[in-house]
């Protein structure tokens, strides 16, 4: 799809490897933002959440 429709495809979204840039993502965060949440060691959406409150995260090790 980014090779047929590029100016559709031009973004990447911030992302936060959870705890190890916990103070980051707490600095560059504005709490009105829906965060994806999506778990370590997890695939085919098995675990993804959104969640606008730090304290929902609960997964030891993700990927915000």
């Amino acid at each position: 799809m980014l090779k047929r429709h590029p100016k559709d495809y031009d973004f990447f979204p911030k992302t936060y490897l959870f705890p190890k840039e916990r103070q980051k993502l707490k600095s560059e965060w504005d709490n009105k933002t829906v965060l994806i949440v999506k778990p370590e060691a997890s695939c085919q959406g098995k675990g993804i959440y959104l969640t606008q409150n730090l304290e929902d995260i609960t997964e030891e090790h993700c990927v915000v």
